[in-house]
């Protein structure tokens, strides 16, 4: 690739960058109001809910301060602005149930789940490009029947019956992993196992159709025309081009892991956030969970961001760049002449 090129296809990628950062502060917007007008005009006063998890005795008095204190008694636009002001400066209130501020308490809690979602990661592209490759290059072989049936289950059952029958198997009957808690390697198995269940058969049928559709490819034909090897067919002419479906899934399979972490992480009892989220909706704590559905939005964008820069990176066709100047583009692309990225 020349040095033009090369600096073409990193304008671009900056190109996509700034669009999608720029957009990202109206998407949190949008998000945190939405949040909070189902939060509050729910069934319920949070004042009441703030009386009983500070163990103070819901009086009239006692009512009508904690309202106050926690502007409830003014009218709704009024404390959304307020609130807002205050995200703006990284304040999002005090948490109901332990007293702290929330941000505080949600940045000591994220980085288990992340920690968890990086291995399920990792789990869910290791074991997904091992099953996709396996029934891609044996269509309609035993090893496909095989995965197709094993993706097949992991998609009939959910993640948290995944759990229980992986502490039950691999805790209680055989015990070798720990059932519950966060410490050393072996308490990422099970959880880690149990999020990315279902996101490993959904990417191994992807990879497989991919597979079976480049096989066809009229580049992977003349590659095997020209005496190259299987291996290198496959890994330098077929593959790579069976991986891009697998990529852009993968941003999706970043949101499904924290979602499933949501419910992996009380079963487990992992210290991350799905779990203080799970103990702020049981206890209607409100500022905990307007911060956790930013904090997860915010993830949730980055995350498919830099798989949709790397996607970008590896693909030409999804950047767009802008003719320069000398070069005109007709309906087909660059004119005649033109070096192509």
């Amino acid at each position: 690739m020349s040095e033009s090129n090369a600096s073409r296809r990193f304008e671009s990628l900056w190109q996509i960058a700034l669009r999608r950062l720029a957009l990202m502060p109206l998407l949190l917007l949008a998000v945190s109001l939405v949040i909070f007008l189902l939060l509050h005009l729910g069934r319920g006063d949070p004042a009441l809910d703030y009386l009983r998890l500070s163990g103070i005795s819901p009086t009239d008095q006692a009512v009508a301060a904690a309202r106050h204190q926690l502007g409830l008694d003014l009218p709704l636009w009024q404390q959304y602005a307020h609130w807002l002001w205050q995200a703006l400066q990284l304040d999002f209130g005090t948490s109901f149930i332990s007293g702290r501020p929330v941000l505080t308490v949600m940045l000591e809690h994220l980085p288990a789940t992340l920690a968890l979602v990086a291995v399920a990661l990792v789990v869910t592209v290791v074991a997904s490009l091992a099953l996709g490759l396996w029934a891609g290059l044996n269509p309609g072989r035993w090893p496909d029947q095989l995965v197709r049936l094993v993706a097949f289950l992991g998609v009939s059952m959910p993640n948290f019956w995944i759990g229980f029958l992986l502490v039950l198997v691999f805790s209680i009957w055989l015990d070798w992993l720990p059932p519950m808690g966060y410490g050393g390697p072996l308490h990422f198995v099970m959880p880690a196992l149990a999020i990315s269940v279902m996101t490993i058969s959904i990417n191994a049928r992807m990879l497989r159709m991919s597979m079976v559709e480049t096989a066809n490819q009229r580049h992977v034909h003349y590659a095997r025309l020209r005496g190259l090897s299987r291996r290198r067919v496959v890994f330098a002419h077929q593959l790579p081009g069976a991986l891009l479906p697998l990529l852009t899934a993968s941003g999706m399979a970043i949101g499904e892991l924290i979602g499933g972490a949501f419910v992996i992480e009380n079963i487990f009892a992992w210290p991350g956030v799905g779990r203080l989220a799970v103990d702020a909706i049981q206890n209607r704590d409100f500022p905990v969970l307007q911060c956790f559905t930013l904090l997860m939005t915010l993830v949730y964008v980055l995350a498919n961001l830099g798989v949709d820069l790397v996607h970008a990176w590896l693909d030409p066709r999804v950047r767009r760049r802008r003719p320069q100047s000398g070069e005109t583009m007709g309906r087909y692309g660059p004119s005649a002449g033109e070096e192509r990225p």
